[in-house]
C-alpha cells in the first residue's frame, strides 16, 4: 500500500520514480510469473502516458504489476 501511495503522490507531482540497474531483470522476472498483471499495468502505462504526460519508468512498471497481483490475488 506504501509503494501505491507513493507512486500516487509522483503522480499528482509529475516526478518520476529513479531508475534503477536492475529494471530490466525484474521486468523479466514479472513477465513470466505475471502475465495478466503486468499487460494490466502496461495499459495503465499507455493510459498516462497518453492522457496525462506522465512516464512510468520500468521498475515502477514491475511494481505496479506486483500489486496488482497481489489485489487479485486475495
Amino acid at each position: 500500500m506504501t509503494h501505491l501511495r507513493f507512486f500516487a503522490q509522483r503522480i499528482v507531482k509529475k516526478r518520476e520514480l529513479e531508475q534503477e540497474d536492475n529494471g530490466g531483470f525484474l521486468l523479466a522476472g514479472v513477465r513470466e510469473s505475471c502475465q495478466k498483471e503486468l499487460k494490466c499495468a502496461q495499459q495503465i502505462k499507455k493510459y498516462r502516458e497518453k492522457n496525462f504526460s506522465y512516464v512510468i519508468s520500468d521498475n515502477e512498471l514491475v511494481y505496479l504489476a506486483v500489486h496488482i497481483h497481489r489485489v487479485v490475488s486475495r
